[in-house]
C-alpha cells in the first residue's frame, strides 16, 4: 500500500481536483484507492456521488487513531471509497475543535499515519490519497507525515510558484529531523495553457526546482501535466 498526500500551503491550486483525478483514474485501471478529505472544506467529500454515506469521517479517524468500517463511505465508481470531512465549521465537529483537540496531543504528528495502519486499511487498499487543507496546522502536518510521497501541485504563475518556494518548502523542512521526517515530493506543473507567459514561467519553475530542491537533499521529480494526457507515478505494494 501506498499513501499520497496532496499538499501546498497556498489555497486554490488545484489539489483536490488533482487527487479527485488520481483516485478516479488508478481506480479505474483496478487499484482499490482510498481517498481522504482532510479539509476543513470538503471539497473532495463532494466530488463524486457517494452510494452508501458511512456514519462518521476524518473527526472519528483523528480522534480514535483508527480506521473503523464505520468511516469509510463507498462512492459510484468501483474500487473507490471515501473518508469524508465532518471537521467543518457548520458541524459540531469543527475545525476549531478538532485542530485544537489535535495540538494538546503529544502523538499529533502521528494520528493519521497510525490510523492508516489499520487493518480495514491495509488488507483492503493499494492507495490512499489524501486530500488537505491550504493553511497550515496540525491537521495538515498530521496528513504530510502519514505520506509515502508528497504531491504539490504548482500552476504556472509568478504567485504561485513564490509560494511554493517560500512557503511549502519551508512547511516541509520542519519534518526533517531526527525525529519526524516527511516523504519525497514531486511538483507537479498543473493548469497548464498554451500561452508563452504560461510556457516561460514553466521553464523557470523547472530549472529552479532542479537547482533548489537537491540541495534540500528532498527525492523529487517535475512532472508537467498536459490537457490531453499526464504522467501520474506508479503505486506499488
Amino acid at each position: 500500500m501506498i499513501v499520497y498526500t496532496l499538499c501546498s500551503t497556498k489555497g486554490g491550486v488545484g489539489k483536490t481536483t488533482l487527487a479527485a483525478n488520481m483516485g478516479g483514474l488508478l481506480a479505474d485501471l483496478g487499484l482499490r484507492v482510498l481517498m481522504i478529505d482532510a479539509d476543513i472544506q470538503p471539497s473532495l467529500s463532494k466530488y463524486y456521488e457517494t452510494k452508501s454515506k458511512a456514519p462518521v469521517g476524518i473527526y472519528d479517524v483523528v480522534t480514535r487513531g483508527s480506521v473503523t468500517e464505520n468511516a469509510i463511505s463507498t462512492t459510484v465508481i468501483d474500487n473507490l471509497d471515501l473518508i469524508y470531512s465532518d471537521a467543518t465549521p457548520e458541524t459540531n465537529n469543527g475545525e476549531a475543535n478538532l485542530q485544537n483537540w489535535l495540538a494538546s496531543k503529544f502523538d499529533s504528528f502521528l494520528r493519521i499515519r497510525m490510523a492508516l495502519k489499520s487493518p480495514v486499511v491495509t488488507e483492503n487498499y493499494d492507495v490512499v490519497i489524501i486530500d488537505t487543507q491550504g493553511a497550515q496546522g496540525p491537521l495538515q502536518d498530521a496528513a504530510i507525515l502519514a505520506a509515502d510521497q508528497l504531491i504539490a501541485p504548482i500552476p504556472p504563475s509568478i504567485i504561485d510558484a513564490r509560494e511554493f518556494y517560500t512557503s511549502t518548502i519551508n512547511l516541509l523542512n520542519r519534518f526533517d529531523t531526527d525525529i519526524t521526517r516527511c516523504g519525497p515530493l514531486k511538483a507537479v506543473l498543473y493548469r497548464m495553457d498554451r500561452t508563452k507567459n504560461a510556457k516561460v514561467i514553466a521553464g523557470e519553475i523547472r530549472k529552479d526546482l532542479r537547482a533548489f530542491l537537491p540541495v534540500q537533499q528532498r527525492k523529487s521529480w517535475l512532472i508537467k501535466r498536459r490537457r490531453r494526457s499526464e504522467s501520474l507515478p506508479s503505486a506499488r505494494n
